[in-house]
């Protein structure tokens, strides 16, 4: 919505580019959506300049896509969660989110710490899309910087921590490495080359 003087117009943005064509006045954003969010242009009372400079103000109105898992002890916003697991015979289920924090939630049994991140994970992956899955653990793809071995160890790099699962031996650990990989590549649409 542009707004000069009294009167009101509405205005569709269509990107062209990375930068959003409106008028006169080009609005960039890293946004990846087709049409951009309503922009509302303001002007001081009386088209007032300041050192030559037009006191416009553009203000972006964003629409966020909020996907909420909303359980008896908490609620949180699917978007910035990256990964999700329950170690084997625990009753605790840790999210990881995007902004370094790490939530535990106790649960009365192991059985219902599976059952909590089966549904959390299956909510998420209807959020965000596909995930990668091993055993008790669920990643989002999107946050994967790498995967990768040393010895008997894979490793899942993160931005800012990793998990690793220990094998008996480095054959092993590298069929786990081929097959992460390979799904990976699936999950994020990439061809997989045999």
């Amino acid at each position: 919505m542009i707004r000069n003087g009294d009167s009101l117009k509405r205005m569709k943005l269509f990107r062209t580019s990375g930068v959003y064509k409106l008028g006169g006045f080009e609005v960039v954003s890293g946004a990846t959506r087709q049409r951009a969010a309503p922009v509302c242009l303001t002007r001081r009372p009386g088209g007032a300049r300041k050192h030559g400079i037009d006191e416009r103000q553009v203000v972006m109105h964003t629409k966020v896509n909020m996907s909420l898992y909303q359980h008896d002890l908490f609620t949180i916003d699917l978007n910035k969660v990256i990964a999700v697991n329950q170690n084997e015979d625990e009753t605790t289920v840790t999210i990881r989110t995007d902004d370094q924090r790490k939530i535990e939630v106790v649960t009365e049994s192991p059985e219902a710490a599976v059952e909590l991140l089966n549904d959390l994970a299956g909510q998420w992956e209807s959020a965000v899309g596909p995930l990668l899955r091993h055993e008790r653990h669920a990643f989002l793809t999107a946050a994967i910087y790498s995967i990768q071995v040393e010895g008997e160890e894979v490793f899942i790099y993160f931005r800012d921590h990793s998990v690793s699962f220990t094998l008996p031996d480095a054959a092993q650990a590298s069929d786990l490495l081929g097959e992460l990989s390979r799904r990976w590549r699936e999950a994020i649409g990439q061809s997989v080359s045999q």
